[in-house]
């Protein structure tokens, strides 16, 4: 049979550990949460800058070829036609060539 002195320091241990596992627990959370808005943020950041990335290679694109203007219908060059010559295209896969590096860089 347990004392009375026993069970009530048991129950004080019992409850000592788990309040420490309380705040070990709420500690964590709060370092996750943290962890997660740091996330968040970075990924709308990459997110921001891939999208003016695209945004920057559609317009060099757009730019390049008075089809696509007039076919969305801008009306910057609706009496030109797209370059098809040998350098224009040489010149379109330097670009290309570059806007891959910008990828891996």
């Amino acid at each position: 049979m347990k004392r009375v002195g026993e069970t009530i320091i048991t129950r004080f241990i019992l409850s000592a550990t788990l309040g420490i596992s309380t705040l070990f627990a709420a500690i964590s959370c709060k370092q996750g949460a943290e962890t997660t808005a740091n996330q968040s943020d970075y990924v709308a950041l990459e997110s921001d800058a891939l999208n003016r990335w695209f945004d920057a290679r559609y317009n060099d694109e757009l730019a390049r070829s008075p089809i696509a203007q007039t076919r969305l219908g801008l009306k910057k060059s609706l009496s030109r036609l797209d370059d098809v010559s040998q350098q224009a295209l040489d010149e379109e896969a330097a670009s290309l060539l570059g806007w891959r590096q910008d990828l891996t860089t």
